[in-house]
């Protein structure tokens, strides 16, 4: 659980459906991400829902990579990736100022860094 919230009756516990930890639904704990940036297994059967919950730690951990990604830092992006086992690399990282999607391999060809895209490729076996 990531907050202190005391859920009740009425006050029902949510779950990040990226890591599936308890999440309540304060601001501060949560938030949303258009579904397709989880793999489909990982969200509920509610076929209009466009956009998912998930805590702030797999926000920020999915910023940061996404981040690392695109500036490069091949060793920055290792660490998240190795330390946290929380990142999707088959899924897209939705930009929010355009309605495009950007998978981690596309991310680091705008970087320019051989090595990461080699290490996207061949050691995580990232899809093209």
């Amino acid at each position: 659980q990531i907050c202190d919230a005391n859920f009740t009756l009425f006050k029902r516990p949510r779950h990040c459906r990226n890591c599936g930890i308890v999440i309540c639904s304060k601001f501060s704990c949560m938030a949303h991400w258009p579904k397709r940036m989880i793999p489909e297994t990982f969200y509920t059967k509610k076929k209009n829902q466009s956009r998912v919950s998930v805590c702030t730690s797999c926000d920020i951990i999915a910023k940061r990579f996404h981040h690392s990604l695109i500036c490069g830092q091949l060793d920055t992006a290792k660490e998240l990736f190795e330390t946290t086992r929380n990142i999707n690399l088959r899924t897209p990282f939705v930009a929010r100022s355009s309605s495009e999607d950007f998978f981690p391999i596309h991310s680091s060809i705008i970087s320019g860094n051989v090595k990461l895209l080699r290490w996207l490729v061949d050691d995580q076996h990232c899809p093209l």
